[in-house]
């Protein structure tokens, strides 16, 4: 090699090597927050849409950057809550936290067993449980379903958690008998259906390999280790005593009253503790938080399988640039969004170019979300509490809230400001919060958007065409929605994502309790 080419090689490694260790530097960078812009920003949003309480909390690099604790009180005023005071439902972020408390249970029962190689995640929970303990009505599912296909939604079992079905029910064994009897509506392992009643199965069986319930295996592997000591399940004295008052702030939920006893609420959520029975403050978050950003997140959450989009009643989409247009924000601030698959209780998602495992939940006045980024080390958790239960919108405020402070990370810059954060969070009982071009449904359309529904699960709806609009009508119980379908482009698993407009309130929409000990799932037919 010539003087010069020698010279030149050495210079470009030194580039490269230069250009890694900024990139380093980078990465170890503490992102700026305007704490008090924040502030600015959560109070107005309290005060608009009456919001009791809001909890947010930013960690970077296992770092705590800040936490805010906000009360709202009738005079208007906004103030701080004492540290830790308040138990937060964590609803479906719960998924998340039992899928990341299995490893160190395998961990444990690889050396009780003196098998290294044994994995809880992937051995058949036939093989775990025995022949006699459990059975899908068909003999794949039956002989192959593990608790990976479980915690990925992948079984192809279309139940969700309607309440109607719980007449009887006291123990998990109870329900994972009743789960096994649904036929399947879906491929196993070749389709999503978002499903949290195998969540009970895959708790189930947790608690009969390591001998201890729920609460007891969860503070053991995860809770003790990472000093989450305020964290309780529902199953526990303290978490009942906040249900009660959960239910005691939501007399009313839709429409019409909650159509259930309080003892039923309980025991649904001592069932499905795994799927959305975990209760902690937000300091025991920080400290969850700083475990997913401290650590190699790779390490103990492996890329879920490839999604496919669950086909239902989904507003989700109503903030996603794709759809949304509303007047006071430019398309071109809003954040892309794509959901890449879902596994071990986590969304994985592109969250403007950076990927993102996160999870949303609710239960009754309470909604929460949480965001990890891990390749920037980054997670945040928003969680708030509704002055009311009636407002279409109301599931996504905290992701709205979470997605502010995500911006603010990322680009040091939202769409959400001081200024339009009310017009975001308002009201939509009225109307759509979302503007989506109406088109006319051919035939063939109807039958797709028709035949979709049928993966839902809840129960029996009437689907039909509205001649005069074009669009779908669906009637559910006393309910009449209106679906707005919408193409959605290089979307070729779920030809459309749909937004639910309610036309006629009438009553809590949940399907009468038609359902025997012998149903399966019930599909959805076009009105006649």
């Amino acid at each position: 090699m010539s003087s010069k080419g020698l010279i030149f090689g050495l210079l470009l490694q030194l580039l490269l090597l230069c250009s890694s260790c900024f990139g380093a530097g980078q990465q170890r960078q503490t992102p700026e927050l305007n704490q008090a812009a924040i502030r600015a920003v959560l109070e107005a949003a309290m005060r608009c849409q009456n919001l009791p309480q809001v909890h947010t909390a930013v960690v970077h690099a296992g770092i705590h950057l800040y936490s805010f604790r906000l009360q709202l009180h009738s005079n208007g005023s906004v103030t701080d809550i004492p540290e830790d005071s308040v138990l937060l439902p964590l609803a479906s972020i719960s998924k998340g936290m039992f899928s990341t408390a299995l490893p160190f249970v395998q961990k444990q029962l690889q050396a009780d067993r003196n098998d290294p190689n044994f994995d809880l995640l992937t051995t058949p929970i036939k093989q775990l449980l025995g022949d006699s303990d459990f059975w899908f009505l068909d003999h794949v599912r039956t002989d192959e379903v593990t608790i990976e296909d479980l915690t990925s939604h992948t079984t192809g079992l279309s139940r969700h958690d309607a309440l109607s079905l719980w007449s009887g029910i006291k123990t998990k064994a109870e329900l994972a008998e009743l789960t096994g009897r649904f036929n399947a509506t879906g491929t196993f392992r070749g389709s999503f259906i978002y499903n949290n009643l195998v969540w009970t199965i895959a708790d189930l069986t947790v608690e009969r390999l390591t001998g201890m319930n729920f609460t007891a295996y969860m503070r053991k592997f995860l809770w003790q280790p990472l000093g989450m000591n305020g964290a309780v399940g529902s199953s526990e004295v303290d978490a009942r005593g906040l249900v009660a008052k959960l239910f005691r702030s939501s007399k009313h939920f839709g429409s019409g009253p909650v159509p259930f006893e309080r003892t039923d609420l309980e025991r649904t959520l001592d069932i499905v503790e795994a799927a959305g029975g975990i209760y902690a403050p937000l300091g025991d978050m920080v400290k969850y938080m700083q475990h997913h950003t401290a650590a190699n997140y790779s390490s103990f959450l492996p890329p879920p399988p490839p999604f496919k989009s669950v086909n239902g009643f989904n507003a989700g989409p109503a903030f996603d640039p794709r759809l949304l247009n509303y007047s006071n924000v430019r398309l071109a601030d809003l954040p892309d969004i794509d959901t890449e698959s879902y596994g071990h209780g986590w969304s994985r998602q592109w969250y403007r170019d950076s990927l993102s495992y996160e999870h949303s939940g609710s239960v009754f006045d309470a909604n929460c979300h949480l965001r990890v980024l891990p390749k920037r080390r980054l997670s945040v958790f928003a969680h708030t509490s509704l002055g009311r239960s009636d407002s279409p919108s109301q599931s996504t405020y905290a992701n709205i809230v979470s997605q502010y402070i995500t911006d603010l990370l990322l680009q040091n810059s939202s769409y959400v400001t001081q200024e339009n954060v009310c017009s975001l969070l308002r009201d939509n009982s009225a109307e759509p919060p979302i503007v989506v071009p109406r088109r006319l449904l051919s035939q063939a359309d109807l039958q797709t958007c028709v035949g979709s529904f049928g993966n839902y699960g809840f129960g029996t709806v009437s689907v039909s065409e509205n001649s005069t609009s074009g669009l779908l009508n669906a009637a559910y119980g006393s309910v009449l929605y209106e679906l707005t379908p919408v193409r959605l482009a290089g979307d070729t698993e779920s030809q459309y994502s749909f937004f639910l407009a309610i036309l006629r309130p009438g009553g809590f929409p949940l399907p009468p309790p038609v359902l025997g000990s012998n149903a399966s799932h019930v599909t959805l037919q076009q009105a006649a």
